[in-house]
Order: structure tokens, then C-alpha cells, then sequence
């Protein structure tokens, strides 16, 4: 089964303008899209205060594009799954704590594993 957290991670890097350093902002106040969409929007605009495109970015959070990024980060994670490729993201039991140390653009999103 494929983890949500894999999944909204993936999400997040499909978005438009979303990097690696935007990604761990949302990920840092939101453990999934449903935590994400039940904040106003303002609250998320806040969270991402200073990040290059910070405005379009919520637009993309509460609009279509992420259900469509969604939908494609689980038809993937699906693809792996029978391939024993795992997908982690921080929220995952086996995500190695120690990379929570890096800095945000060291730290990856998701790690691949086999």
C-alpha cells in the first residue's frame, strides 16, 4: 500500500514552482493535503511568506492541480509498488530521522528504496 505521505510529497513536486525548499515549507505545517486544505488560505500564503511565487503556489494547493498531481504521484507509487521500490517521505516510520538534520535544500522530499 502506498504511503500518503509518499504521495503528497510527490504531489508537491509536480506542482508548478515547487522545489525541494517549497516543498518542505508546506510538509513543515501540513502532513497531508486534507491538514492543508482545512487551513485557510491565508494561513498557507503565510507559511510560504518570502518563497518565489508564494501566491500562484496556494492557488495551485486549493485548486485542481493538486488533486491532478495527487492522482499522478498514486498511479506511480502504484507502478513501483509491485518493483519493491518504496517511496518515504518524512511522516513515513521508515524515513531516516537523521535527515531531518540537513537544511531544507540538502534534505530530500522522498527517498526511493528497494
Amino acid at each position: 500500500m502506498p504511503s500518503p505521505a509518499a504521495a503528497f510529497a510527490l504531489a508537491l513536486l509536480r506542482l508548478d514552482g515547487v522545489g525541494r525548499v517549497t516543498a518542505h515549507r508546506i510538509l513543515d505545517h501540513f502532513e497531508s493535503p486534507e491538514a492543508l486544505r482545512r487551513s485557510p488560505r491565508e494561513q498557507v500564503l503565510l507559511r510560504l511568506k518570502g518563497a518565489p511565487r508564494a501566491a500562484a503556489t496556494v492557488d495551485q494547493l486549493f485548486g485542481s492541480e493538486l488533486d491532478d498531481a495527487l492522482t499522478e504521484a498514486g498511479r506511480v507509487l502504484d507502478a513501483l509498488a509491485p518493483k519493491r521500490i518504496a517511496v518515504l517521505a518524512r511522516c513515513d516510520e521508515r524515513w531516516p530521522a537523521s535527515l531531518d538534520d540537513l537544511d531544507h535544500a540538502d534534505r530530500p522530499v522522498a527517498l526511493w528504496a528497494y
